[in-house]
């Protein structure tokens, strides 16, 4: 069944909160997809800790604050959500 909603973020540091995230989005809309794109050369982030419905960006863009490294990264994460789960909308976080 196509998902209704999924989720995208981009992330750079604060492993722990994104973690917190994903968790706070599951238990609110039941598992959606999400597609994070974070760039681990700002900091490690553990993708081994995060549940199952969660994929991240494999090729990775080093992104700097305020440029459009940024808005590559959202775009190389949501080619993945809708290549993997084609949910109806989106939401960036």
């Amino acid at each position: 069944m196509k998902p209704p909603l999924g989720f995208v973020l981009v992330t750079y540091n604060s492993p722990e909160q994104t973690l917190f995230l994903c968790e706070r989005l599951n238990a609110m809309f039941g598992n959606p997809p999400i597609v994070i794109h974070h760039d681990f050369s700002q900091s490690p982030l553990n993708t081994a800790l995060f549940p199952g419905n969660i994929r991240f960006v494999e090729r990775w863009i080093q992104t700097k604050w305020g440029s459009m490294t940024v808005i590559d990264a959202q775009l190389s994460a949501l080619r993945l959500l809708y290549s993997e789960f084609d949910p109806d909308w989106f939401v960036t976080l």
